[in-house]
Formats: structure tokens, sequence, C-alpha cells
């Protein structure tokens, strides 16, 4: 079952839920490093060997019933519409393909991406996503070109916005709305926090 959405992550047309990440772990020391196989040369001490040529690779393919787009090698689009729409651009769900997970790529309109002012606030609205670290906010990953294709990549959460909700069940109930506007006080707060202001908070988003 889908959990409530709280905020979208800067404008993203995608629903968010209450995510419950914890702080990251102090990173420990490194491991002593292990002795090569057997047969492998070891590089005398101060040098290095070029890196080997590896004679396979199975190349990460995209799951079963993504569809064959695919960008920068990278990106595996996932059948179906976009699940956002936006004045800068779409919003799609799409396979990572080196990572084997899935995320929701906004891809800058082709008509704005022949805009250079477009391209820089395209760029700002990634960069200011990847800066948020917060549980009702979504996470950003990347940000890329292909072939004049401007793009980044977001978490995907499941869910549904809070106008799907009203439309399906109505009017919210006091209680949980307040729950839910308190969740997306605390992500403006949070945003507030690294000096930036969402302008187009709203039930869609």
């Amino acid at each position: 079952m889908a959990q409530d959405p709280t905020l979208c992550g800067v404008c993203c047309g995608q629903p968010v839920v209450e995510l419950e990440r914890q702080s990251e772990p102090t990173k420990p020391a490194d491991p002593e490093p292990l002795p090569p196989p057997p047969g492998e040369a070891v590089a005398p001490a101060g040098e290095e060997f070029a890196a080997p040529v590896v004679d396979s690779w199975n190349e990460p393919t995209a799951p079963k019933g993504a569809a064959t787009t695919v960008i920068a090698d990278r990106y595996a689009f996932v059948d179906g519409p976009p699940i956002g729409e936006g004045a800068m651009g779409d919003v799609y769900k799409a396979h990572q393909i080196s990572m084997d997970r899935i995320v929701a790529l906004k891809i800058l309109s082709p008509k704005r991406s022949k805009d250079r002012m477009f391209i820089k606030r395209f760029l700002r609205e990634a960069q200011s996503v990847a800066k948020l670290n917060h549980k009702n906010v979504v996470l950003g990953f990347d940000f890329g070109e292909y072939k004049g294709l401007y793009f980044y990549a977001m978490e995907y959460v499941e869910g549904l916005t809070i106008s799907d909700i009203m439309d399906k069940t109505g009017p919210i109930e006091q209680k949980k709305a307040l729950d839910i506007s308190l969740q997306v006080a605390r992500a403006l707060e949070h945003a507030h926090q690294h000096k930036m202001v969402h302008r187009d908070v709203k039930p869609d988003n």
C-alpha cells in the first residue's frame, strides 16, 4: 500500500513520502589490502601497472518491461507516460542501468533546451536538489546532457500526490491534513536553511 505523500523535491511532480533515513555512519578505517591471487604480478613499490584489459563484460540491461530508449548508456525509460509534468520539462520513471535501480528522470523540454538561460536554471535546480538531504525531500543523484537533451535523476518514490488522494477520497480529515502540513513545513524549513525557496508548493507537487 502506498504511503502518504509529503513534499515534492523542487517541483519534480512526483509524490514523496516520509522516509526514515539513518545518519551516515562513521567511515571505518580502510582494511588491509588482500594479497594478490596466485600468478598475479605485483607492482614494485612506488610504481603502478596500467589497468588490465577486461576480456569479457556482462553489460547491465534494463529490467523486463523497460522501454528500449536509453539515454547516454545510463538510463532506460520504463514504459508509460510521464509521472510528472512541469513548466521546465517532464519527469519519467526510468531505470539507472549502472546502479540497477529505478529513478525519477526529469528532462528539460526540447524547446527550453535551445535557451541557455533555461539550461542554467535547470542545472541550478538539479544542484539544489542534490544539496538537500531530508526525509521529506527526494534525493538528487545525477545530472547530464546527451545529444542536446538535458536531464537529471532523482530518487523515485511510489505513492500518490495530495491532489490524487483528494480526487479519490475527497477532503482529507483534519488530523491527517495537519500531519501532512507539518511534514511539508519541515521540508521547506530544511530548504530555507540552505538558502532555497520552493516557489511552487501545491497539492500536485
